[in-house]
């Protein structure tokens, strides 16, 4: 995992800001657009930092590529692209008319956005928000979400504490904000402001960079790589509170019902029977990375083919909504069946394996919320160990979790809001 973390120096700001590695290679430097926005983009000092600075910055030299930003405001960063005067923009939520001229890379940050209100009648989406008073913080992706989304005006200002007074003097129905900026502001504001409002989850917001076309038909294989690299270099991960907690594994524990069945039981048998050993593990792993990687596969589609692993198949097409993949490994972590080719073979370097297999008391594990690049989305896992009927540990189950639409409209305790972060 690449932590380098560190401010790019500054050159003017005309000029822009180039990375360290502008003069690693031959190649011309990617030109790159983008607009202040803290947390991701901030000149502290005359420097560029952020949490999509440092993560670029992280990417590129991965890459051994160089690159070179400039600050400008946010319509001018599109419409280069737009022009083919930049190569990129970033930090950007996907949106329609961006994808007409540029490609969306992996994400860079993550957030979480709430809609907050003080009427039980708002429901969090968007058919239900059209001709309400909202309101966001100029300048973020919550704003520019909704100007586009709903086409109509929204009350623009600088910061939360004065969305919260506008709500109070029912000047606003209603506000989008993310959770990091909501909680700060509430722990400032709660015992004037807070009290009485309603915060319900709305959708989890992905930030990347927009590449122009034209530019990855120039560099084909470019954003393959980027991407990987972005994985390497970011844990995107959002924690999940005591409400959305018990949700989830409520959700999860009844799906897992329809899971057990005598087709996984019985694959894990043989597996017990006929264990692969720690070498046979390690070299199915660098088999199945080389191939996950190029998308030849060979070893992988033995796996596909497994009749335990068509079985989950067909049961994750009958739910869908909801439930991302499903992943079946025996006692020593190893792969032993799935629904969707997941990012590794060897499953025992994880918490689910710890939890469920590695200890003397196993039990069900709810990870957090990442971004998965084999669903590419966010999702949280479920992990539960399968027992035989005399009670033996056959191996563990791991469900993904598509949070966005199961926690869709859940309502979260402020308490909770404020504990968790």
């Amino acid at each position: 995992m690449c932590k380098l973390r560190f401010w790019l120096s500054i050159i003017s700001l005309a000029a822009g800001f180039t990375g360290p590695y502008a003069m690693a290679n031959d190649e011309p430097p990617v030109q790159l657009r983008t607009t202040e926005m803290p947390p991701y983009q901030m000149l502290e000092q005359g420097q560029l930092g952020g949490i999509s600075v440092s993560t670029l910055s992280c990417a590129f030299s991965a890459i051994d590529t160089p690159y070179h930003i400039q600050l400008v405001p946010a319509k001018r960063a599109e419409h280069d692209v737009k022009t083919s005067s930049a190569d990129g923009f970033f930090s950007s939520i996907q949106h329609a008319e961006a994808d007409q001229f540029a490609r969306l890379s992996a994400p860079l940050a993550m957030e979480k956005w709430f809609l907050v209100s003080r009427s039980e009648t708002v429901t969090p989406n968007v058919a239900a928000l059209y001709g309400l008073r909202l309101g966001a913080i100029r300048g973020s992706s919550e704003a520019q979400w909704l100007q586009r989304e709903l086409k109509q005006a929204v009350h623009l200002v600088a910061e939360e504490k004065q969305l919260i007074q506008q709500l109070e003097a029912g000047r606003i129905d209603a506000f989008i904000t993310e959770q990091r900026r909501l909680t700060t502001s509430f722990e400032r504001w709660l015992n004037r402001q807070a009290a009485g409002l309603r915060l319900q989850f709305l959708r989890y917001a992905e930030l990347g960079v927009y590449f122009q076309r034209n530019f990855l038909l120039q560099r084909p294989g470019f954003l393959t790589r980027f991407n990987r690299a972005l994985g390497d270099c970011n844990e995107l991960e959002i924690s999940l509170n005591e409400a959305e907690r018990g949700h989830l594994q409520t959700k999860a524990e009844a799906f897992l019902q329809t899971l057990n069945h005598n087709v996984v039981k019985q694959a894990l048998r043989e597996r017990l029977q006929n264990p692969v050993t720690a070498t046979e593990i390690a070299d199915y792993e660098k088999r199945w990375q080389a191939e996950y990687f190029s998308g030849e596969y060979q070893f992988i589609a033995s796996m596909q083919s497994l009749p335990v692993s068509d079985w989950l198949m067909q049961k994750a097409n009958s739910i869908r909504d909801g439930f991302t993949e499903i992943i079946l490994f025996d006692r020593q972590g190893a792969l032993t069946g799935f629904s969707r080719v997941p990012n590794d073979y060897d499953q025992s370097d994880e918490n689910k394996f710890a939890y469920t297999i590695g200890t003397d008391e196993p039990g069900v594990y709810l990870s957090d919320i990442v971004y998965d690049r084999s669903t590419q989305r966010f999702q949280a896992q479920f992990s539960a160990p399968v027992l035989d009927s005399d009670g033996t540990v056959l191996g563990a189950i791991t469900l993904g979790l598509d949070t966005e639409y199961l926690l869709s409209g859940a309502t979260v305790p402020l308490a909770l809001l404020l504990i968790d972060e």
